[in-house]
């Protein structure tokens, strides 16, 4: 059984329902290996089917509340290919989910080595965005990460943590208005 740090899954108790996916590294966000049968596409909608599935008794999440979680899943998904594999499509990412009570947990871990950078992690954990290294500009996408409520990094495991709890309550709210 794969485990989040307990910090984190204090958020989100009592934890529902777990899933793990392990997926090819790609080379962007729209180009998979040929012979992948699955797309970043299809991740984020299993993941969606998922959300409204588990957090039906909530009626229907927010749009907003679905475009923030999937918008930070995917952004991070892009980010452990193309930062932390380096695009290597030898290389897999591990992405695990907890669903929670109040709130969910992604992590996300990889085979590259950008985690184990001690400036690499301080600046994901302190939310600032990292100077691009490339022609074209980038980091921008981390603005959706950031949109996580807790968001965490292990060097050791070479994972990424991101957990949403307040916008579930935010949806709760606005069903109870």
């Amino acid at each position: 059984m794969f485990k989040a740090p307990v910090a984190l899954t204090q958020l989100i108790r009592p934890i529902k329902f777990r899933l793990e996916i392990t997926i090819p590294t790609f080379k962007s966000m729209w180009m998979w290996p040929e012979e992948e049968k699955v797309s970043s596409a299809h991740i984020e909608s299993m993941i969606s089917a998922a959300i409204h599935e588990i957090y039906r008794r909530k009626k229907d999440i927010s749009p907003y509340a679905m475009a923030v979680i999937l918008g930070a899943f995917g952004e991070a998904l892009s980010n452990a290919s193309e930062h932390g594999n380096q695009s290597q499509t030898s290389k897999k990412i591990v992405v695990r989910c907890w669903f929670g009570e109040k709130g969910i947990i992604f992590s996300f871990r990889d085979e590259g080595n950008f985690f184990k950078k001690t400036k690499n992690k301080k600046a994901v954990e302190s939310q600032t965005i990292l100077p691009s290294t490339k022609k074209k500009p980038s980091g921008a996408g981390m603005l959706l990460v950031y949109n996580a409520d807790v968001i965490y990094v292990s060097t050791r495991q070479n994972t990424l943590y991101l957990a949403f709890t307040d916008v579930l309550d935010k949806t709760a709210e606005k069903e109870t208005e």
